[in-house]
């Protein structure tokens, strides 16, 4: 894969995108991000590029904000996003069977996009653990990073809090459709889990 490139640096990146998967049905947050590394460097956790040279020298902590991701990518929104979320409802459907009733995971997926094509590749699937979340503001250093966790786990939250009883496999004759997603959020903070 030869990805594409943020211009300053300029930087490779993979895209962050979390989902929320259950048995009948999945939702994936509507707010990504990207974790930078210059031309050279490694694209790794943060750990490891915090001893690289330029770590941090052209985005805070080595995040982008899918802005950055959009305005240097051509079809990022009529292309890329949307072959993103195809792959990510493929996964799911894989897995749904395995998934218990009354659970769900949530999954943290990494895209590189291809220069050129503007193509995603999965890189990987990761499930996160419960404590991952416990306290954002030591979790995730980077302001962007920790905004959109904050904002993943109020949302589920709004989610829960509007009783979807863990979403009971829908019926045909009464599906759960954005009305009801609506009243789960409020006028002033519209509910950023879509349903896929």
């Amino acid at each position: 894969v030869t990805p594409a490139i943020l211009p300053r640096g300029p930087s490779i990146f993979e895209l962050r995108v979390w989902s929320l998967f259950l048995r009948h049905q999945a939702f994936t947050f509507s707010e990504w991000r990207a974790k930078t590394a210059t031309l050279g460097a490694t694209l790794m956790n943060r750990r490891v590029q915090a001893n690289e040279r330029d770590f941090g020298r052209f985005y805070e902590l080595n995040v982008a904000s899918e802005c950055d991701v959009r305005a240097a990518v051509p079809g990022y929104d009529e292309h890329t996003r949307p072959a993103i979320l195809a792959g990510i409802d493929d996964v799911h459907r894989a897995v749904a069977d395995d998934i218990p009733t009354d659970h769900f995971l949530f999954v943290g997926f990494d895209f590189i996009v291809q220069a050129g094509s503007s193509d995603p590749v999965l890189l990987e699937a990761n499930v996160k653990p419960p404590d991952r979340f416990a306290d954002p503001d030591t979790q995730f250093p980077s302001p962007i990073v920790r905004r959109l966790a904050k904002a993943a786990l109020a949302d589920l939250a709004l989610l829960l809090q509007h009783d979807f009883r863990l979403l009971p496999e829908p019926k045909e004759e009464d599906p759960l459709d954005a009305e009801d997603l609506d009243a789960a959020s409020t006028a002033k903070a519209p509910l950023r889990w879509l349903r896929r």
